[in-house]
């Protein structure tokens, strides 16, 4: 006896997505009334599926009408869409005084020109100098269903200030409580203190330097010396095979050379070349 093979092709109404964030409809024209699919047995299926939030019923009503009227199917058609939470931004500091570019000077073709840091740029007593942006919360979400889906918030930005320079967390500005050069590592730590200039190098008639300051060096550091200073550091000629720490920013005019040199840089080191040295920096 023969048989008969019949393939039949169901085409839902309503199609949610596994994240419950969106839904699509499909509409097609039927030739029996009583099969017509009209407002009500949208609100029907969308309530079978649990979607209470953002229905988008122009849309809906669009595509009843066009496959009432015009007698053609909407396919695939957006009608819903949830509400994506939006993250929240990170805190970070508002700089008041010009601080140069960090780590250097971006120019127009998008390199950085590494010798154009701003060092020992100097403050007045109680000049504001940063002011911190607080974090902010972000906004929650909510899916198709109403649930609410929890937005990050962002990260705080823990204000490191020493010597002469103080953080009101009620204002949450920053200020010099006394006149100096103003030292600025990873944008987040913040150091006020003099200056202090050796105008050849550092050999043996400086001895070994260590400052509680920032320091410049007009010259060089020959070989086997060290120099040891709480605030930036900048050095005219080259670092010979010496020992360099330094707590703010390094900038090296000229270049590190030889294997006994040891550089520890708490913020960013920039230099022309490097032979054989070892250089460790907090920052760039």
């Amino acid at each position: 006896s023969g048989s008969t093979c019949l393939r039949i092709s169901i085409l839902p109404l309503l199609v949610l997505s596994e994240s419950k964030m969106e839904a699509w409809i499909n509409l097609v024209p039927f030739e029996d009334e009583e099969d017509v699919v009209d407002k009500a047995v949208v609100e029907a299926a969308l309530a079978h599926q649990k979607i209470v939030h953002g229905v988008d019923w122009t849309t809906i009503t669009t595509c009843l009408e066009t496959v009432s009227s015009e007698n053609r199917p909407c396919l695939k058609q957006l009608v819903a869409r949830g509400r994506a939470p939006v993250p929240g931004k990170d805190a970070f500091l508002r700089f008041h005084i010009e601080i140069g570019p960090i780590p250097g000077k971006v120019l127009a073709n998008g390199t950085i020109d590494f010798r154009e840091r701003r060092l020992f740029i100097g403050v007045k007593k109680d000049e504001v100098i940063a002011t911190k942006i607080p974090l902010t919360e972000g906004s929650h979400g909510c899916d198709l269903e109403g649930k609410e889906l929890p937005a990050e918030p962002g990260k705080d930005l823990h204000v490191d200030v020493s010597d002469d320079a103080s953080f009101n967390e009620d204002d949450l500005n920053i200020r010099a409580t006394e006149s100096g050069i103003l030292s600025v590592v990873n944008e987040k730590s913040i150091r006020v203190a003099s200056k202090q200039r050796i105008d050849g190098d550092i050999d043996y008639n400086t001895g070994n330097i260590r400052s509680q300051n920032s320091v410049e060096v007009g010259g060089g550091v020959l070989p086997d010396f060290c120099v040891s200073v709480k605030g930036d550091l900048l050095v005219g000629e080259n670092i010979q095979s010496s020992r360099i720490n330094c707590r703010g920013n390094l900038v090296v005019q000229g270049g590190v050379i030889g294997p006994n040199s040891h550089i520890k840089v708490r913020g960013d080191a920039d230099f022309n070349y490097i032979e054989r040295g070892n250089i460790v920096a907090g920052g760039n």
